[in-house]
């Protein structure tokens, strides 16, 4: 048994081999916090390797278990949702798993799955593979994700949000969204130790565990996530005002709130915006005000820049409408007739 070296970082890992393709020496890495527990899963790996008869099946679920400690209750849950959908695989061995197989599953999951579901759900496959087999190489075709714009909403729109919410409670979570760039659990998780002067410090969030119930996590969604928001004066106001006996700003779970605000713009006639559509309104308004990409970033949690260009600087309606005024004022007199 290979023995466990300890990483700068702190961390322990420990290399298996585990065979050679093309003249090249295949080994699989195990890190763990120490170096028992680095140890304990190559030992792990090992016995099961001596078999070599591990389902996709029996893979999925070794590899969800060997994660579960680590992962969050809502990417656990997701994990599941990938294994159930690449059922058609359980009784493969991993030894058989090829191309072909993994294609036929994949075309199957396409027929009724959006694209990126379909390469979300591969990915998981090809990481129990990754564990199990990692001498496997798949050449799978996904399909071709569609790019689709995101509606924003406009400033007139989220102001009629705010004046027309019913509550107290759904009027603060759309501007904490709108003004913040709080996500969902996050708004929803909001309690009075958080609150400042100035400022609201983002350190917990809800999310969904395996038994499809909403429990606080202590950390953000993402470390990117645990952050200082700064707030308008009024806003944290109103926050310190709307404070509940318990301490919470804002008696909803995340699905309670993304229905509220749902049944909102349905009222009031609206495009049926997502709740996360106020995160992508925050980070236009400030990209079209010209702070840099990277604050942005670091005041809405996002984790990397090329998200935030890719996903929330779209231009909204009304900004639109005033670049074809501005277009039309700096060149109507230079157009020839």
């Amino acid at each position: 048994m290979p023995t466990a070296k300890r990483l700068p970082s702190g961390t322990w890992r420990v290399r298996v081999y585990v065979g050679k393709k093309d003249g090249k020496t295949i080994t699989q890495s195990f890190t763990g916090p120490s170096k028992k527990d680095a140890e304990r899963k190559a030992a792990t790996f090992l016995a099961i390797s001596k078999h070599n008869e591990l389902t996709f099946g029996e893979a999925a679920e070794k590899y969800i278990e060997a994660k579960a400690n680590v992962l969050s209750p809502n990417t656990v849950r997701t994990y599941r949702l990938h294994r159930t959908r690449l059922s058609s695989l359980d009784d493969v061995r991993l030894s058989r798993l090829d191309s072909e197989k993994a294609q036929r599953a994949v075309d199957q999951l396409s027929r009724s799955l959006a694209p990126k579901t379909v390469a979300s759900t591969y990915g998981f496959l090809t990481a129990v593979l990754s564990m199990f087999e990692p001498a496997a190489v798949l050449r799978v075709t996904l399909p071709e994700r569609q790019k689709k714009e995101t509606p924003i909403p406009t400033d007139e729109e989220v102001d009629l949000m705010i004046r027309e919410a019913p509550s107290e409670d759904l009027r603060l979570a759309i501007q904490l969204a709108a003004f913040g760039s709080l996500r969902s659990g996050e708004a929803c998780a909001l309690s009075r130790d958080m609150v400042f002067d100035n400022h609201i410090r983002i350190s917990r969030t809800y999310a969904m565990d395996e038994r499809h119930d909403w429990v606080i996590k202590q950390s953000a969604k993402t470390s990117a996530g645990n952050r200082s928001v700064p707030l308008p004066s009024p806003l944290m106001d109103s926050i310190r005002a709307s404070m509940h006996e318990d301490g919470r700003i804002i008696k909803y779970t995340p699905s309670s709130l993304h229905d509220a605000f749902r049944r909102l713009t349905k009222r009031l006639k609206l495009y049926p915006y997502k709740f996360h559509s106020l995160r992508h309104y925050f980070a236009s308004m400030l990209h079209a005000q010209g702070v840099p990409d990277k604050v942005i970033a670091k005041l809405g949690g996002w984790e990397d820049v090329s998200t935030l260009q890719r996903i929330y600087q779209h231009a909204t309606a009304d900004k639109l409408e005033e670049a074809g005024q501005i277009l039309n004022d700096l060149f109507a007199d230079r157009v020839s007739s």
